[in-house]
């Protein structure tokens, strides 16, 4: 063919097609776009929201100033854009945006987000370390006008809940490449960009290493001020318009959501061509109500649940949910629903005669009376110790109060007119016409005193055994003591019928007796065997004495308390007990033939807690641990320094060299990696094995009861080393959730759906930080003191993902009030806690027993070795059943939970500070207005109210 008529053909061709496809183009393009507003997002401090706290940069606003920032958390370059240039309904194919960097810096990973607000840009220069103004109108952390405006419309809704996947956001992490002349150009997702421009027309990038230091840590860019150095966005588009609509590829669903008016919407995933890929969005109608953007998770989440607020109580809803793509094609799918009745149930009158006064008892040489078992006596006079608060004084009690399957926790206070020597204590049976508590399941504990700031505080309780004799003075140390205390548990079988059960204790010296009547008022409530609210004391590491082991899980099991111990440390991956691996003597075996060699150890120590064979003469006989940590993590069965070896090099530990720390970090900074490329496939081989194994072994085992978590402790920056290159407990960055969620999300695939009850735990001190990065990698969130500060995010993340809360942190020293214990579970339970911890570790400083430690609540007896137990576990104990019972009443018609905490809340009002010296420091909590009667009147009408018909 003549050259002529080939161009006439594909000229025609070309014609033709274009004929044909006109209305399915838009023309391929480009365009380079410069802000048309910019500013950064400042949250310093992290762990506050405070704008006028000192040092803080919350309220500030950068509108106007000449220089960007972009660091680590703490400042977040916040863009705008006029995207009318790109044709409505193209396919944008690539995106990136150039920013000049200034002094040298340079940048790797970052993540972007678009944003969907309406913010101004503010007129602010605020400028690193200079003042700033907080009368302006411009964004800020706290909203998008101003530090009295809101991005969402929750509680405390700041920034953080608007970009990274949260408040509608599209999120993607991209690797920035630094050019020639010192412009870094980071790639903007299509995804994101398609968001940007369908709603908001904003983009939000931070750092996601994060882990640049000293001068590199603060990353400063020029503004759109500058002109000729501002940054560039630039877009390209093809030329095909999308024709292929997205189809769902899971159902919806919707119910009822945790308060009166709301409902729990689970969107379906969605397609962008059919089924293939990711649809850019949902439209959401609620009653031919379009539902805010904000309040919508988008297709690319795992997790596309929300929560849906503000209907009538009870109302018939008709949604409609729609996803689209970057052209608007559609799908559309319907449901109904009701939302959540109101709920009717209110707290009863306590019922008459429940608790009586008792009187005090006097011989010639001695005084006692009964009193509470959650106050603190002065040894010295006999008096109140001095941060207890009781608006009543101290008052004798001849009768308690009590529910099927509880300990009654109380004291005998004993004041002696001279000192004592070879005092003892008894206790009759408990009667009710034919039923009786029998004196065996009375117990007496000798209270140990020391000294906390010239005051003197009952902090050991040794069990006095039948025989055991006291005295007073009780101590060397107490040479003018005039009064001592013996705690009493009175175990409540839970076959007691009810009623009124009465009885004496009994007080004598050699020459004389005092008798005091005891009553317990049994009440036709039991408590659960199997816990509802876990109250976990923490260790790193136990006794490798295995009866030592044994009794401390005995001793916290028996005070409703669940003893947890982590298997490995932040340098050692193992412990004396993890199962041995050919590869702990063999290092350089093949990946694929590691394997668990010796189970021995391990089932020795911990088969009897996970099977209920320790516990089978406890008073919650043959439970089984309610949960315990696994060995897996991230240098478990496997070190992760084996996947990329050149990533630890010149690491050293800070505690041996801080200088050349620092400057490995600033070298991991540079180099670090993409998450998927940190795990070898050798990683993942050993991981699934030695997880199969671990499956196998517990099915064989019949161990299927006991929630195995996976809890990954590593902190990459540790004093004494870290086999991680993340942070992974408490995490800072968007790279520590990021790795975080990955690696448990392999465990997860290996150890999941099998025989062993599998639980991701993860403890954050910043859950406003968790954004997308943790979508379908945890099961159960640990927060520290920002679960008050945000609490109403929390409440609904919980309840649209099915994860579980818990709390760490607040527990206080062993001198405060113990009342104060009931306060913070109560606190925490009225936030949506199953769980938590009082204080991270419940094993740490010194065992001497003449001094105390807040982080010191279980004890170990000289000589023998054995535990002893606390004032404080009492306190945990009592706190405890008190949760319970609230458990028990959200389960009752016309109640739930959250219903119940607003009826609590109206019942005891406090007010609380937590103590914390930095986010990751979970400090303690004291409380204004505390006073343990309100608290025992509360538990009162509580069990009224579930007694009433």
């Amino acid at each position: 063919m003549p050259v002529l008529h080939i161009f006439i053909s594909v000229l025609l061709i070309s014609f033709c097609s274009s004929l044909n496809a006109a209305e399915n183009t838009v023309g391929a393009g480009a365009v380079i776009l410069t802000p048309i507003a910019d500013t950064y997002i400042a949250t310093y401090p992290p762990g506050r929201r405070d704008a006028r706290a000192k040092n803080s940069e919350q309220g500030g606003n950068a509108g106007k100033t000449l220089r960007l920032k972009i660091k680590k958390y703490e400042n977040i370059p916040l863009f705008k854009f006029d995207f009318s240039a790109i044709p409505k309904g193209a396919t944008i194919n690539k995106a990136y945006i150039d920013i000049k960097l200034m002094n040298g810096a340079q940048l790797n990973q970052i993540t972007v987000s678009s944003i969907h607000a309406d913010w101004n840009e503010g007129n602010g220069t605020f400028d690193d370390g200079k003042n700033y103004d907080l009368n302006h109108e411009g964004a800020c952390l706290f909203g998008p006008k101003g530090i009295n405006s809101s991005w969402r419309s929750f509680a405390n809704s700041d920034f953080y809940f608007m970009y990274n996947g949260e408040g509608g956001s599209a999120m993607r992490i991209v690797k920035a490449t630094m050019l020639d002349d010192g412009t870094c150009r980071i790639p903007v997702d299509p995804y994101v960009l398609h968001a940007a421009i369908e709603n908001g027309s904003s983009l939000a990038f931070t750092d996601h290493t994060a882990t640049f230091t000293g001068d590199g840590a603060n990353i400063f860019f020029h503004s759109r001020e500058v002109a000729g150095k501002e940054p560039k966005l630039t877009v390209t588009w093809s030329m095909s318009k999308d024709q292929s609509a997205p189809a769902f590829k899971s159902i919806a669903l919707a119910e009822a959501g945790p308060v009166p008016g709301s409902i729990r919407l689970a969107l379906p995933a969605a397609g962008d061509d059919g089924d293939k890929g990711t649809a850019l969005g949902y439209r959401v109608w609620v009653n031919d109500k379009q539902i805010p953007v904000v309040d919508l998770p988008r297709p690319q989440r795992i997790w596309r649940n929300c929560i849906l607020e503000g209907f009538e109580p009870s109302a018939a809803l008709a949604i409609k949910i729609e996803a689209f793509d970057e052209a608007n094609n559609t799908c559309t799918t319907t449901i109904t629903t009701k939302s959540t009745g109101a709920f009717t149930g209110a707290l009863a009158d306590a019922l008459a005669d429940q608790n009586a006064e008792g009187q005090k008892v006097s011989s010639a040489d001695f005084s006692a009376q009964l009193i509470d078992g959650m106050t603190l006596i002065n040894p010295l006079t006999g008096t109140l110790s001095v941060k207890q608060q009781r608006g009543k004084g101290l008052l004798p009690i001849k009768r308690f109060g009590a529910v099927k399957g509880e300990a009654v926790g109380l004291q005998c206070l004993i004041n002696a007119k001279t000192p004592q020597q070879g005092l003892r204590i008894s206790a009759s049976d408990l009667k009710n016409d034919k039923h009786l508590i029998p004196a065996s399941q009375i117990e007496f504990f000798n209270e140990v005193y020391v000294k906390m700031e010239n005051n003197w505080i009952a902090d050991i309780l040794p069990q006095l055994n039948a025989g055991d004799t006291f005295s007073i003075p009780s101590q060397k140390d107490l040479s003018t003591q005039q009064a001592h205390c013996i705690y009493i548990d009175v175990w409540v079988p839970k076959t007691a019928a009810a009623g009124l059960y009465a009885g004496t204790i009994t007080v004598q010296s050699s020459e004389e007796t005092i008798e005091l009547p005891l009553e317990i008022m049994v009440r036709d409530i039991t408590l659960p065997d199997e816990l509802s609210f876990t109250v976990e004391m923490n260790a790193y590491g136990h006794s490798s004495d295995k009866k030592v082991f044994h009794e401390t899980y005995r001793l916290c099991h028996k005070h409703r308390l669940s003893y947890n111990v982590l298997g490995y440390g932040h340098w050692n991956p193992r412990s004396k007990t993890t199962p041995v691996l050919n590869s702990d003597a063999n290092p350089d075996i093949a990946a694929k033939d590691v394997k668990i060699t010796d189970w021995s150890v391990y089932d020795e120590f911990y088969g009897p807690i996970f099977s209920g064979a320790l516990t089978k003469d406890l008073p919650r006989a043959g439970i089984p641990a309610t949960h315990w940590y696994l060995p897996f993590q991230s240098s478990w069965p496997y070190l992760l320094e084996k996947c990329n070896p050149h990533l630890w090099k010149s690491r050293v530990k800070p505690n041996d060299d801080k200088k050349a720390y620092i400057a490995w970090e600033q070298y991991l900074a540079e180099n670090d990696l993409m998450f998927d490329d940190h795990l070898s496939a050798d990683w993942h081989l050993v991981n699934k094995n030695v997880a199969q194994q671990f499956k196998d072994h517990f099915k064989e085992k019949g161990w299927t009861k006991t929630k195995m978590q996976i809890f990954d402790n590593h902190k990459m920056y540790f004093a004494s080393g870290s086999r991680s290159l993340w942070v992974m407990d408490e995490p800072r960055y968007g790279r520590d959730y990021e790795a975080l969620a990955g690696i448990y999300k392999a465990h997860e695939s290996y150890l999941g759906g099998g025989s062993i009850n599998t639980q991701m735990r993860a403890d954050i001190s910043t859950p406003q930080k968790m954004g997308m990065f943790m979508d379908g990698g945890m099961d159960e969130v640990v927060v520290s003191s920002a679960i008050n500060l945000y609490s109403a995010y929390l409440r609904n993340y919980n309840s649209a993902n099915g994860t579980t809360l818990w709390w760490y942190g607040g527990g206080s020293e062993a001198d405060n009030d113990p009342a104060a214990v009931i306060a913070l579970f109560t606190n925490k339970w009225s936030l949506g806690c199953v769980g938590g911890m009082p204080v991270y570790t419940s094993f740490a400083g010194s065992n001497d027993w003449t001094k105390s430690h807040r982080l010191r609540v279980v004890r170990f007896a000289e000589g023998s070795g054995l535990p002893v137990a606390s004032f404080r576990m009492k306190a945990y104990r009592r706190a405890q059943q008190d949760m319970e019972l609230f458990n028990l009443l959200a389960q009752k018609d016309g109640f739930n939970r959250w219903h119940v905490a607003d009826l609590i809340n109206k019942e005891v009002v406090l007010k609380m500070t937590t103590i914390s010296t930095r986010p990751d420091d979970p400090g303690y909590s004291t409380f204004e207005g505390l006073d343990l009667a309100n608290f025992d009147a509360l538990r009162e009408k509580v069990v009224a109210t579930l007694l009433a018909k």
